[in-house]
């Protein structure tokens, strides 16, 4: 998770969200799937939050009404509520928020510790400051700790109870949500993630790239970076971060995209799959936004230098690189000759 505490982060990235007249955020990493309000199931003598339970893929979720949990006025669930789902290690909860309003990498400098006088203190580690807008960066720890204390106090019979059914004089808005819920918890992976995702933007040159937001752990300026002797040509070199050695892929050079112009401010982008933990050299991070898989057209295979890498392309050009074929590239192993 990351530590919006840290001066060391010189940037992070949010999906920002709101509640009533509000905006809140928490870190992109933290934020697993966004997924349309659907018919929850409610669960006996729970707390005033837990608005119900889902079917996440035979995975029973607690959903929290956010809005009751930071003291608004609860409203009924419609069409254009979202659920956020959040995961740190085994813990997994549902966030009910209005509305996504942007995701956005946001500027260690715009970045401030939240007033302690607070009535959600607790709740808010950090709140950002820019263009007017001031935005309250929540404390999953301690989201997921009411949720799991919960869940410790209540008998899997009662979370694995029916699932809500549609009633004759169900409403309109109702009778739709419990058809997205039966939806949801039939849907495979697959058809969830093509559902919604969020993608990470980079530019690289004059050519866009996304990344599925789950694989990037971080974003900050590239300073000094240690040349790497003997390693493949596309290799920037190995970065020291909090004490630890990351290999720094160039990735225009990776992809064959021809050299342009030196960025005097080049950027650093964590990325983590199958156990392996890498950074990429990009010239920019433009931000996210929401995708669904259907969006990206498939290319053709002399259409890129890594076929296997770069999996489709949108409308727009933006190309879409599959993270986990990347880190399992063999031409990443750097080779040490021996004496």
């Amino acid at each position: 998770m990351i530590n919006t505490d840290d001066p060391t982060n010189a940037s992070l990235p949010l999906v920002v969200f709101r509640l009533q007249d509000q905006e809140f955020a928490l870190p992109i990493v933290e934020v697993t799937q966004l997924l349309r309000m659907v018919a929850l199931t409610p669960v006996p003598d729970a707390p005033p939050w837990l608005a119900g339970i889902i079917n996440l893929r035979g995975r029973v979720v607690q959903v929290m009404d956010l809005r009751t949990r930071l003291g608004f006025t609860s409203r009924p669930p419609n069409l254009d509520h979202r659920i956020m789902v959040v995961e740190n290690g085994d813990s997994i909860l549902g966030l009910i928020v209005d509305a996504i309003s942007d995701v956005r990498t946001i500027p260690g400098e715009w970045i401030e510790t939240s007033d302690p006088s607070s009535a959600i203190t607790n709740l808010v580690t950090s709140v950002a400051r820019f263009d007017d807008r001031l935005i309250a960066i929540l404390n999953l720890d301690t989201l997921l700790s009411n949720a799991q204390e919960f869940l410790l106090s209540t008998s899997q019979e009662e979370l694995a109870g029916p699932f809500a059914e549609d009633d004759q004089d169900q409403s309109a808005v109702q009778s739709i949500l419990t058809g997205r819920a039966r939806a949801l918890a039939t849907a495979s992976k697959t058809e969830t993630a093509s559902d919604d995702m969020t993608v990470v933007v980079l530019r690289v040159g004059k050519e866009k790239y996304g990344v599925a937001m789950r694989f990037v752990s971080e974003v900050r300026p590239l300073d000094q970076v240690t040349l790497l002797p003997g390693a493949p040509g596309f290799y920037a070199g190995l970065v020291n971060l909090r004490g630890r050695i990351y290999g720094v892929l160039d990735l225009r050079r990776y992809l064959g995209l021809a050299e342009g112009e030196p960025v005097a401010k080049a950027k650093l982008v964590l990325v983590a799959a199958g156990g392996i933990e890498m950074g990429l050299r990009v010239d920019d991070v433009l931000g996210a936004q929401r995708a669904t898989l259907s969006q990206f057209q498939p290319l053709l295979a002399e259409a890129s230098d890594r076929p296997g890498v770069v999996t489709g392309v949108t409308p727009d050009l933006l190309s879409m690189l599959d993270l986990e074929a990347l880190l399992a590239d063999p031409a990443l192993v750097v080779k040490q000759e021996s004496n």
